[in-house]
């Protein structure tokens, strides 16, 4: 479903597909702001609860990630993947 939906798909069309009202896709959407959620447990999942945890138990960390960001959002605003793929070498080093 949320693939379709980022395809652009209708709410009727993917009701069809699952045998569904729009209704009650627009209600799954809804809930979610059409974010497909973390599946629980699942390795990014626990990543990101990692490094949550890892900032806010280190100030430091936390105070350097936030320049990080500020930096890169400066540099690189209108390109969200380029800014996550610089960030990803810090997340790398606190979760080891």
């Amino acid at each position: 479903m949320w693939e379709r939906w980022k395809e652009g798909w209708t709410l009727q069309e993917i009701g069809k597909l699952f045998d569904r009202p729009h209704t009650s896709i627009q209600q799954i959407l809804a809930q979610t702001g059409g974010i497909r959620p973390a599946v629980h447990g699942a390795v990014p999942w626990r990543d990101r609860l990692a490094f949550r945890d890892r900032l806010r138990a280190d100030p430091d960390a936390s105070a350097r990630y936030e320049r990080l960001q500020i930096t890169l959002a400066a540099q690189r605003r209108q390109d969200r993947e380029a800014c996550t793929a610089a960030k990803a070498e810090f997340v790398r080093s606190l979760l080891q």
